[in-house]
């Protein structure tokens, strides 16, 4: 009997977290000539990653990061610095490639001012930079055996990357309702409802929540006022068929406000430009052997271990966040709670567990507040720590998960004097992914013939979910005549039974 072993292969996509890396972000903000500052009220920042490109070993990216800082003048006014600090740097990622695909995530970790003084502002962020990436290579493996060679087969799953997709788009809505105040600046972080892939395109769902920083019109003093705009865009994807896994996000790129006058109404025009960053997946399955056998000979295996990370598809989970701060007794008492700005979800840990993930972090804000003794705007900064317990009903555990969070509105209300609560709707991202380890034979040879044995009968005790083609490897028996000699045996095994091999045995005459 020949022995053709029958081979096959397959391309397979796998998406994983390729590196994460840290850069340090600095800024010098200046007023402008006759503006002398005061005291400085806020400060926040929002960072997004442009261009990239991937190298064998590293990636290499641009970023911008926009600073706004919230100050009081010398003669009473509120007024705000807004820059734009570009900057570019480097991850380590040894897996990747310069056919790598790539999908970048940037959060602030920290930012500190590092000098204030009447004509400057000098600030330095942290920023944490996350590479997730998909790889592929050709697998060659074993699809079946022949007449004389008894193979087992797998199960693996496995992906296949079909579009990489990125549009920018607009959205826009306007403001009426602002009593007497006027827009100085805004924050907005955009949300990512709904990811639903069809023929050739991809359809994303959210809104859009939008922070403004409000002086009031005559006598300078602080507010702010949050908006929801929904969004929803089809973004082009060629190939990407219904069904298809979507994951990846909008970012704001861009905030654009005009303000035009009618009689003691005004109107403003808030646009956002948003851009999408995605990756599409089609899910697949291949049917490697992983074990092989001969009656006749002794079997030389090459054996590749495949590792295979399938994503699930990202998901948005809203939750609420609740704590409490305290005011720094060398500062005064606060009266009135005058606004929340530079929020911002730092997800420090997440794990996965059968239909949920719990996230930990901590959540901070400036609180900007009215002493009216000392007539005095303040801030203190919020800090509140937290576990969520987010449910996801497709996540397993032994599932790896990322996040990343935003704020989508803060609510600060005064206990006491120097007891401040705080309660926040965040909306947490979550990027679960299926991975497995999969052994499959890619090149199977014959080795030395094996000796017959001398026993006209063997006895093999069967274990639980053993088998036909297990048990028959282990009697060296065919799994036809494993069936045919024990014909009581219910396969698979419920384990303790005795399966019995029986052979002619030949001698040669003397």
């Amino acid at each position: 009997m020949a022995f053709e072993p029958v081979y096959d292969s397959a391309v397979i996509d796998t998406y994983a977290k390729l590196g994460t890396g840290q850069a340090v972000v600095e800024a010098r903000l200046l007023p402008k000539p006759e503006t002398r500052i005061a005291k400085v009220l806020s400060t926040s920042c929002s960072v997004g990653i442009g261009s990239a490109e991937t190298f064998t070993g590293e990636a290499r990216y641009l970023g911008r990061v926009n600073f706004k800082v919230l100050f009081e003048t010398a003669d009473g006014n509120v007024e705000v610095l807004d820059y734009n600090a570009d900057f570019s740097d480097k991850l380590e990622a040894k897996s990747a490639t310069t056919a790598t695909k790539t999908h970048f995530t940037a959060t602030v970790l920290d930012m500190d001012i590092t000098a204030a003084e009447e004509d400057v502002v000098k600030l330095a962020a942290v920023i944490e930079v996350t590479l997730y990436g998909c790889e592929r290579e050709d697998v060659k493996y074993l699809s079946r055996g022949s007449e004389n060679l008894y193979t087992h087969e797998d199960r693996v799953k496995c992906c296949t990357l079909v579009a990489q997709s990125d549009e920018m788009f607009v959205v826009s809505d306007s403001v009426t309702d602002l009593g007497g105040y006027e827009i100085l600046a805004a924050e907005a972080e955009v949300f990512t409802y709904k990811r639903e892939a069809d023929d050739d395109s991809v359809t994303l769902e959210g809104e859009a929540s939008v922070n403004f920083m409000l002086r009031e019109k005559n006598g300078g003093s602080l507010s702010n006022k949050r908006i929801r705009i929904p969004v929803s865009q089809q973004c082009r994807a060629d190939g990407v068929r219904l069904g298809d896994t979507v994951t990846g996000e909008m970012c704001v790129k861009n905030i654009a406000i005009s303000t035009s006058e009618s009689g003691e109404d005004s109107v403003s025009e808030i646009e956002l430009t948003l851009k999408s960053d995605l990756l599409i997946f089609r899910d697949g399955e291949i049917t490697p052997c992983v074990d092989a056998f001969s009656l006749e000979n002794e079997l030389l295996p090459t054996v590749r271990s495949v590792e295979i990370s399938i994503p699930k598809g990202d998901v948005c989970v809203d939750d609420v966040v609740e704590g409490s701060v305290t005011v720094d007794e060398k500062l005064p008492l606060a009266d009135t709670v005058l606004g929340t700005f530079g929020a911002r979800v730092n997800i420090s840990n997440v794990t996965a567990h059968d239909g949920k993930a719990v996230a930990e972090g901590m959540l901070g804000c400036n609180v900007v507040y009215f002493n009216a003794e000392h007539g005095s705007s303040n801030t203190v900064f919020a800090q509140v720590p937290f576990s969520l317990d987010l449910n996801c009903p497709f996540i397993s555990e032994g599932d790896s998960v990322s996040a990343v969070a935003g704020v989508k509105d803060v609510n600060v209300k005064i206990r006491r004097g120097n007891e401040l609560s705080v309660r926040a709707d965040v909306c947490v991202t979550l990027m679960p992914g299926y991975n497995c380890v999969s052994a499959v034979i890619s090149e199977i040879k014959l080795g030395e013939a094996k000796q017959p044995r001398e026993a006209a009968l063997s006895v093999h005790i069967a274990k639980k979910g053993e088998t036909a083609w297990e048990a028959a490897k282990a009697l060296e028996l065919t799994p036809e005549d494993v069936i045919a000699q024990n014909p009581d045996v219910v396969m698979p095994c419920a384990g303790g039974e005795r399966l019995v091999a029986y052979r002619r045995l030949y001698r040669q005459s003397k």
